[in-house]
């Protein structure tokens, strides 16, 4: 290491081993206005720099100069392929969803996504959402509304619910549709469900299922890890 960092390193080095070496027993010696005086006027003598953090800013601008990429679209590549909106957008777009944590979910109409897509038609986003979950970055869910709140389900438990209303009206069902129905039913405990919000009993019914998808109030989960090439460097 360079003989200047490492100076800097010892002379911490000596001021931590300084303060650890002190017997707190000693100040027992002294009165009790002479340590308050003492309390009072210590702390404007500590004055340390977050060096760790201004040199990481050092740090982020030379590696932004050797790789020039990390300016554009670099988290997740397949928004590059993106044609109707602009590069700027893109990147936005690229860190709004590094901003959430995998399996967050995000709404079209929640604050940051309203703020990222001001200028963008309602169309616009939609079409940029259902890219999104074609390339599998997002998993879209729906808003299933029971009782005085919602619960959260995929296409497929919806297309189980479906499956599990049309056997229920079937007159004679096959012993594999009988097998079929009462796993299904089994499956998805459809009948005796607990409101999360006032715990009531409640049956999810055909018609909340055709509410919900003739009326649709999607989530969108992010499924896919960002590419996380560039931490390593």
């Amino acid at each position: 290491m360079n003989n200047y960092l490492q100076s800097i390193i010892n002379k911490h080095k000596e001021f931590d081993t300084y303060l650890k070496e002190i017997n707190i027993n000693e100040f027992k010696q002294f009165t009790r206005e002479e340590l308050t005086e003492f309390k009072k006027k210590l702390p404007s003598y500590f004055s340390f720099r977050y060096l760790t953090s201004e040199i990481n800013d050092i740090i982020e601008s030379k590696k932004l100069q050797e790789y020039p990429e990390l300016l554009g679209v670099h988290h997740y590549h397949e928004i590059k392929e993106l044609d109707f909106i602009s590069e700027e957008d893109k990147i936005k777009l690229d860190n709004f969803l590094v901003e959430h944590r995998l399996h967050s979910y995000l709404h079209k109409y929640t604050r940051k996504l309203r703020e990222l897509s001001k200028n963008w038609s309602d169309e616009i986003i939609d079409e940029i959402l259902e890219f999104l979950v074609s390339k599998e970055i997002l998993k879209k869910y729906h808003k299933l509304y029971i009782c005085c709140d919602y619960i959260i389900v995929d296409e497929e438990k919806i297309n189980k619910y479906l499956r599990l209303f049309e056997l229920s009206k079937t007159k004679e069902m096959s012993d594999n549709e009988w097998e079929e129905y009462d796993k299904l039913q089994q499956e998805l405990n459809y009948v005796y469900d607990f409101c999360p919000e006032c715990d009531n009993e409640i049956e999810i019914t055909e018609k909340m299922i055709m509410d919900t998808i003739n009326n649709p109030d999607y989530l969108y989960k992010i499924i896919k890890e960002r590419d996380k090439t560039y931490d390593k460097l």
